[in-house]
């Protein structure tokens, strides 16, 4: 006598779509025309790949898809049959639209003149431009690779606090994202530095003329005075342009060398500094 084995019907759901870089679950029962329970391993397919194979409990089981590409899936999930029981198979299709992930930015506090430097992390893999915005301004832009980016901002940003805007213009596998990150610039440190003066002092008669040079790293300074102090009286001063300032001094009326202090007002874009430095006076 010989006993026919049960057929079997295999049944598979799983999200219509799901986001690139997630895994896609496909739940799959096996019934059979007897109702006996079907046991064994069923594998699940997409063409000749084989994507998962597992072995029923019950006559159920979840197998999962990984790493599927953007566009529209056919996966086939596939009873192999046991000892009582005929194989099956069932077909589910999927979409795998592109992946959406939050990005992260991170800059540290910069100086005018000096451009900071803009890290950006996003989703592995990730690839595209990454905008910085300040406003309406573009003040930073660079390429995103394997899911980070690094770059410089614009160092003509003035001295203040911001709130930047931070865009991923997206790539083939992951929609646009923003952020915001928050950067403070401050004002520029400054070097004054004494350069000519006229040559010969005479005392009661000479007003001398002394140049100074004040720089930054970056730029160049423009704006601000330089006045020079005897103690806590002011002898002269001059106005800071394209860097270099002359002060014009009074008359000194008493001969000897003189230990004076410049002192360098700064600016809204650069700070204060100072130099000593002497004169020497004479008779005549």
């Amino acid at each position: 006598l010989s006993i026919a084995k049960a057929s079997t019907t295999t049944r598979a759901t799983a999200p219509q779509s799901e986001r690139f870089g997630k895994d896609i679950m496909v739940k799959t029962a096996v019934s059979s025309s007897t109702g006996t329970t079907p046991t064994g391993d069923v594998t699940l397919t997409e063409g000749p790949a084989s994507l998962d194979a597992r072995a029923l409990a019950d006559g159920t089981v979840t197998l999962t898809a990984e790493a599927l590409s953007i566009g529209k899936h056919r996966l086939t999930a596939t009873f192999a049959g046991d000892a009582n029981h005929t194989g099956s198979t069932t077909t589910v299709e999927v979409t795998i639209l592109r992946g959406v992930q939050p990005i992260t930015a991170t800059v540290k506090s910069s100086t005018y003149g000096t451009s900071a430097v803009m890290h950006v992390t996003g989703p592995a893999g990730a690839a595209g431009t990454v905008y910085v915005g300040n406003g309406n301004d573009v003040v930073g832009a660079g390429t995103m690779a394997g899911g980070a980016a690094s770059f410089l901002l614009d160092k003509t940003l003035l001295p203040g606090t911001y709130v930047l805007d931070v865009y991923y213009g997206g790539d083939a596998s992951f929609e646009p994202a923003t952020t915001s990150v928050d950067l403070t610039v401050d004002r520029a440190t400054t070097a004054l530095t004494k350069g000519t003066s006229t040559s010969r002092i005479v005392v009661n008669a000479t007003r001398a003329k002394v140049r100074f040079t004040v720089t930054a790293p970056g730029f160049t300074v423009a704006g601000g005075t330089v006045r020079v102090y005897s103690g806590t009286t002011l002898v002269g001063k001059g106005t800071v342009v394209r860097g270099r300032a002359t002060a014009r001094m009074s008359r000194f009326t008493s001969t000897g060398t003189k230990t004076l202090v410049a002192k360098y007002s700064g600016n809204e874009v650069a700070k204060e500094s100072t130099r000593s430095f002497t004169l020497k006076v004479v008779r005549r």
